[in-house]
């Protein structure tokens, strides 16, 4: 499959690559492209592709002194991993990259130490072109930003990919042969995760992947479990039951602990973890009170899995029930919030330069879909997204206008941008509503020609 994006990230690996030492580091979560994009940038590279596999010490070493000889013709047997980086640093290549180098932690705690002391060593000797990756964000995180750790300060360069952006992803789609609405409605519920993008390609439409995402054989019908439990080990099923309880609802941390069944200030590691794998996200509303916090899986792909597959996930692994297309969009709904978010990013497609962007909610269950704002201009923009197959009538308009108006904020001093953003377009009321007070609708069209011909979103004069 064609490379997509990634211009930054490999010019990055590129010039690292040119210097006369580099050790450059990969992270983010699983399915990312990491070794996809390690793998583009050494295209042309003379160099040694090195698999770390999760093994007993001795059949890794068997397994990469077989790759070794695969790759060079030749290759001794070691007895430990300072050997084996010893004689892989001395070759000709220009360039090692050891691939899952978080799996370390797990075959010889050592082995970090071992790479620490020959990197020392050998860049005293000659150059040294080191590329390494690793899936498991907290093996990584502790190795290269922990200042007990031996690697700690040796990295010149620390690469943390996240997702495709929204424009990428959906000409990724594209170019499988999905419509854009069949495209923009996929990143709604997988993201920017390439690995899911490529394997969409097996469906034809948003029909066929609504039917046939969480069927037997699928790769998607166990990814929520597995991915936590590679991520986290033993420990995973607690991460899981946290992400369980937020996917009922957006949550404080006192509900959740409460449903869990757990002492409150047990939950904040746990929930500062997730959050820094951009699972879940904390929130407060924008011009509301520090206390109200609440938590929401922000990752699409988790939130899709939670929703449309856990609940039954039982009678989906038999094939004796099959996810319900209901389902599916009332997922797809929920996650066009952060489309339309990533569109006003991406696009810079603001009407004015703003200061902060969230949503906004009270405890009596009024709430804005998107809210931002320019303190300095007294200027501010809020809006709802409906992705449904019905027009929006003048109930949605008249309850927005209700929630703009409950927002405490420079009350009748500044000067509002509301709008909607809506799949099927608006009823005739409707639109004389929005006309009358001023509020932007955009529509399918607005979104595929914004993204597709590259231009933000007409806000009129």
């Amino acid at each position: 499959m064609r490379f997509h994006d990634r211009e930054e990230e490999l010019h990055l690996i590129g010039d690292a690559l040119r210097s006369d030492h580099c050790f450059v580091v990969v992270t983010g979560r699983r399915r990312i492209g990491k070794t996809r994009l390690i793998r583009e940038a050494l295209r042309n590279e003379d160099h040694l592709d090195l698999f770390i596999p999760r093994k007993r010490k001795t059949l890794a070493l068997d397994q990469l002194s077989a790759l070794i000889r695969e790759q060079t013709g030749y290759s001794p047997n070691f007895g430990d991993f300072r050997e084996l980086l010893e004689y892989v640093f001395r070759l000709e290549k220009k360039v090692i990259f050891l691939d899952e180098i978080s799996n370390l932690d797990h075959v010889d705690k050592g082995a970090f130490s071992d790479l620490q002391e020959v990197l020392d060593r050998m860049k005293m000797e000659r150059s040294v072109h080191l590329i390494v990756d690793g899936s498991y964000a907290g093996v990584m995180k502790r190795t290269f930003e922990d200042r007990k750790e031996p690697l700690f300060g040796r990295a010149t360069n620390i690469l943390k990919l996240g997702p495709l952006p929204l424009e990428h992803s959906i000409r990724m789609l594209m170019d499988n042969g999905l419509t854009f609405e069949d495209s923009i409605e996929a990143y709604s519920l997988f993201g920017g995760i390439p690995r899911y993008l490529e394997l969409l390609e097996n469906y034809n439409d948003m029909k066929d992947i609504a039917e046939g995402v969480f069927t037997p054989g699928s790769i998607f019908l166990y990814e929520g479990e597995n991915v936590l439990i590679q991520e986290f080990g033993s420990s995973w099923d607690t991460y899981f039951s946290i992400l369980e309880v937020i996917s009922g609802g957006k949550l404080g941390p006192t509900e959740i602990a409460n449903k869990l069944g757990m002492e409150v200030q047990m939950l904040p590691k746990y929930l500062e973890t997730l959050k820094g794998l951009n699972i879940v996200e904390r929130k407060r509303p924008i011009f509301g009170k520090q206390r109200h916090v609440r938590y929401s899986i922000t990752d699409p792909f988790f939130r899709f899995w939670f929703e449309a597959c856990y609940p039954r996930i039982g009678l989906y692994r038999d094939g004796r029930a099959r996810v319900r297309a209901d389902t599916v969009r009332t997922s797809i709904g929920r996650g066009m919030e952060k489309v339309v978010a990533d569109l006003l990013f991406e696009r810079d497609s603001f009407p004015f330069e703003v200061d902060q962007v969230g949503s906004w909610w009270d405890r009596s269950g009024h709430e804005l879909d998107i809210i931002f704002f320019s303190k300095k201009q007294r200027r501010l923009g809020a809006g709802e997204v409906k992705w449904r197959n019905r027009k929006v009538g003048v109930d949605v308009v008249e309850r927005m206008i209700e929630c703009i108006d409950m927002v405490d904020w420079y009350n009748g001093k500044r000067k509002e941008y509301p709008f909607i953003v809506s799949k099927a377009g608006f009823t005739d009321k409707a639109l004389k509503m929005m006309d009358d007070k001023n509020i932007r609708g955009f529509t399918m069209d607005d979104i595929r020609t914004s993204l597709l011909e590259e231009r933000g979103l007409d806000w009129g004069a």
